[in-house]
């Protein structure tokens, strides 16, 4: 997990209170209206996360986008990134996807994206990547998900991964893991399966347990 380089642990910015270092710049806050946020280092300090998102929402409710398509989809795409109770944060913030300081306020989000398109979605090309102008687009719910296929995300041993940071951190082919994950090998095989360097297209080869000699 690593250690911070200041302890902010305690202190107070805005309405959120910091309590713990989670790793990866980040750290757990509550919040005054009971929520709770995963928030950067250097949104803290810069002043860019002050809330859990309830401020950012009771100050755009009063000019009437609240309800509005693109506010939605800003606002789910910081409760990925930030708040620990959604459901999909282990494959957000909990990997370390942020949202860019430029995006932390609404209008900023809606004047480089324009407004939501009916039936998209935002994507990031990047799927590692962060949220920011030069990383996402508007696209059709159909091609998000083809997006995300193409970065299977992997669960093993309490960690998510995509295939191609697996495939760095094991030292296998990343083609050869994309294979096994789409044919529906389960992690546990995909990712330890032994592997040796053979010949052919592919760097390296699944090599076959021999059987025991009968006894």
């Amino acid at each position: 997990m690593g250690k911070p380089l200041s302890n902010l642990t305690g202190k107070v910015f805005g309405r959120l209170t910091v309590h713990e270092y989670v790793g990866h710049s980040k750290w757990r806050c509550s919040c005054e209206c009971g929520g709770e946020a995963c928030c950067r280092t250097s949104n803290l300090n810069k002043g860019n996360s002050k809330s859990c998102g309830c401020a950012n929402y009771e100050a755009h409710f009063k000019h009437g986008m609240s309800n509005t398509p693109i506010y939605k989809a800003w606002q789910a795409m910081h409760d990925r990134c930030k708040n620990l109770k959604n459901r999909h944060y282990k494959n957000y913030g909990g990997r370390g996807i942020t949202v860019c300081d430029r995006w932390q306020e609404f209008s900023s989000f809606l004047a480089d994206m324009g407004m939501r398109p009916k039936g998209f979605e935002v994507d990031r090309r990047d799927n590692d990547g962060p949220y920011s102008p030069e990383n996402c687009r508007w696209v059709t719910r159909r091609a998000n998900l083809n997006n995300r296929r193409l970065n299977n995300l992997v669960e093993f041993n309490g960690e998510v991964k995509t295939v191609t940071e697996w495939a760095k951190v094991l030292d296998i082919h990343e083609e050869t893991l994309r294979h096994r994950v789409n044919r529906g090998w389960p992690p546990e095989k995909a990712l330890t399966n032994a592997r040796q360097k053979g010949g052919g297209n592919s760097k390296y080869t699944v090599r076959q347990r021999k059987k025991p000699a009968p006894t």
